[in-house]
């Protein structure tokens, strides 16, 4: 997934969880969430907010599994 945002916007993601019932489970709350340049974008619960221009990865790491999103900041 790629993001485009611009200085201080934010999105609302939604981290999904599957589980091996098949059930789904909103995990944006309990997932751990990091960005590689907080400078440039903070994600946390689910919110990603962009502070300053550039490029950032937000990962995100439940039960194991991790996604990254990109987001370019303009």
């Amino acid at each position: 997934m790629n993001l485009s945002l611009s200085v201080r916007q934010s999105v609302q993601l939604i981290a999904t969880a599957t589980f091996d019932d098949g059930s789904e489970s909103d995990v944006s709350k309990t997932a751990v969430w990091a960005s590689t340049k907080e400078l440039t974008a903070t994600g946390k619960n689910g919110l990603v907010k962009a502070n300053g221009k550039g490029t950032a990865y937000i990962s995100v790491k439940y039960g194991g599994k991790t996604v990254k999103v990109k987001v370019v900041v303009k």
